[in-house]
C-alpha cells in the first residue's frame, strides 16, 4: 500500500496559517515583555496596544499576504471580504452588536461561574482614572482598534485563508483561535463565541465589514457600562438600581426573567441576521446590475437590453448564478444529487455558506500546520493564565 504523503497542496490556507501563526508568536514574546515588567516606561501601555492592534492583528496580515500572492490585490480583498455594505446594513449590523453585547454578559457570567467551580479567579485590575479622556482612549483603544485589526487577522486572514474546505470547520477554527488569542481563561469562552458568530455573519453577507461594526459596538458598550459603573458622569445611578433589581427579587422570578430575555434577544437575533442577509443579496444584485451594464457598453447588446429594468436584469442574474452552477458541477467541485437527493442539514448550510456555490474541498492536515502550531501556542498560554489563577 501506498504511503500518504505530507504535501503542501493549498498555499492560501498554508500561508495564511504562517502569518497568523507568526502574528501569535510574537504577541506571546511581547505578553512575556509585559510579565516581567520590561515595558514600564510612559505611555508603554498604548504602544503595546497600537502595536498589537495595529502592528500584528493588521498591518502584518496585509502586507505579508500581499507579498506572498505576488501583489494581487484583487485577491486581498476578495479573501479578506473587504466588501462595501449598504447604510441599512451598517444599522443591522449596530442592531446586531447589541444583541451580541447582551448575550456576552450571559455568557460571561455562565463561563465565570464554571471557571470558578475549579477555584480560578481572575486578577485583572480596574482602571483608576475615569476621567473623560480616559474614556475617549479607551472608545479607541477597546471598541475601534479590536474592532477593525482583529477582525482583520481572524474574519479576514483565517476565515478568508480556510472557508473553502468547508464553511463549518473554517467557523469553528475561526472561533476557536479568536478565544485563545486573548490568552485569558475569563475571556476564552465568550470570546470563542462571538467569533463564531462573528464568522458566520461575514460569511452570510460575503463582507467583513458587518462583523467589524458589531464587534466595535459590543466592545464600546462594554467600555460604556464599565465606566457607568465607576463614574458619576455616565449613568452610574441607572446600572445600581439595574443591579439592585435583579438581586432583590426571588430566583425562581429572576430564573425566568433572565430565560424570557435570551429568548427575546435570540428571535431579535434570528430576525436582525435575517434581514442582513437579505439586504446584502440585494447589494449583491445591484452589484451585478452595475458590473453588467459596464460590460456590455459599446456592445450590440447595449441597445438590446434595458439595464435600468430590475426584472430583466434579474432573470440575467438567475441565468448567470445557474450557469455558474453547471460549471461548477461539470469541473466535480459541486455534486447536487449528493445536495438534493437525501441532503444533511450540514451540506446544506456549507453550500448556502459558500463562495459562488463551490462544495468544500477534502481536507489536506498538511495544509493546517501553522494553524495547529497556533492552537498550540494560543492553548499553552491559556492553560498557563488558568493555571496562576488557581493557585
Amino acid at each position: 500500500m501506498e504511503k500518504k504523503k505530507f504535501l503542501i497542496d493549498d498555499k492560501l490556507v498554508f500561508y495564511t496559517g504562517l502569518i497568523y501563526f507568526l502574528a501569535m508568536l510574537l504577541f506571546v514574546v511581547l505578553k512575556i515583555f509585559a510579565y516581567f515588567n520590561l515595558l514600564n516606561w510612559p505611555y508603554a501601555s498604548y504602544f503595546y496596544k497600537i502595536f498589537v492592534q495595529i502592528g500584528l492583528m493588521c498591518i502584518l496580515p496585509l502586507l505579508m499576504f500581499y507579498l506572498i500572492f505576488k501583489k494581487d490585490k484583487k485577491k486581498l480583498l476578495n479573501t479578506f471580504s473587504f466588501r462595501k455594505i449598504t447604510p441599512k446594513s451598517i444599522f443591522l449590523s449596530l442592531a446586531l452588536g447589541v444583541c451580541v453585547f447582551i448575550l456576552v454578559c450571559y455568557i460571561s457570567s455562565f463561563w465565570s461561574g464554571l471557571l470558578s467551580l475549579f477555584g480560578y479567579s481572575s486578577s485583572s485590575s480596574s482602571t483608576a482614572d475615569y476621567s473623560v479622556l480616559s474614556f475617549i482612549l479607551s472608545i479607541v483603544f477597546v471598541g475601534v482598534l479590536p474592532g477593525i485589526c482583529e477582525e482583520i487577522a481572524h474574519r479576514g486572514l483565517i476565515l478568508g485563508g480556510t472557508k473553502q474546505n468547508g464553511a463549518l470547520r473554517s467557523i469553528v477554527l475561526c472561533g476557536f483561535l479568536f478565544g485563545l488569542m486573548h490568552f485569558n481563561p475569563t475571556q476564552f469562552g465568550y470570546a470563542f463565541v462571538v467569533g463564531m458568530i462573528f464568522a458566520f455573519i461575514t460569511l452570510l453577507t460575503k463582507s467583513i465589514f458587518p462583523a467589524m461594526i458589531m464587534h466595535f459596538t459590543n466592545n464600546t458598550l462594554s467600555t460604556i457600562f464599565s465606566f457607568s459603573a465607576n463614574s458619576d458622569w455616565l449613568g452610574s445611578g441607572l446600572l445600581d438600581w439595574l443591579s439592585s433589581f435583579l438581586t432583590s427579587g426571588n430566583v425562581f422570578a429572576l430564573t425566568i426573567i433572565n430565560f424570557l430575555v435570551i429568548i427575546l434577544v435570540v428571535w431579535l437575533s434570528s430576525f436582525l441576521i435575517t434581514r442582513l442577509f437579505i439586504e446584502s443579496k440585494k447589494s449583491q444584485f445591484k452589484r451585478f446590475q452595475k458590473n453588467f451594464e459596464n460590460q456590455i457598453k459599446t456592445t450590440v447588446l447595449e441597445n438590446e437590453i434595458d439595464t435600468k429594468n430590475p426584472e430583466q436584469i434579474f432573470e440575467i442574474y438567475k441565468q448567470a448564478s445557474i450557469l455558474n452552477l453547471e460549471q461548477k458541477i461539470n469541473q466535480g467541485q459541486f455534486n447536487s444529487n449528493e445536495l438534493f437527493d437525501g441532503m444533511s442539514k450540514r451540506k446544506t448550510a456549507e453550500f448556502l455558506l459558500s463562495d459562488n456555490f463551490s462544495m468544500p474541498k477534502k481536507k489536506n492536515s498538511a495544509n493546517y500546520i501553522f494553524y495547529y502550531m497556533s492552537i498550540f501556542l494560543g492553548s499553552a498560554g491559556t492553560i498557563l493564565m488558568f493555571i496562576l489563577g488557581v493557585l
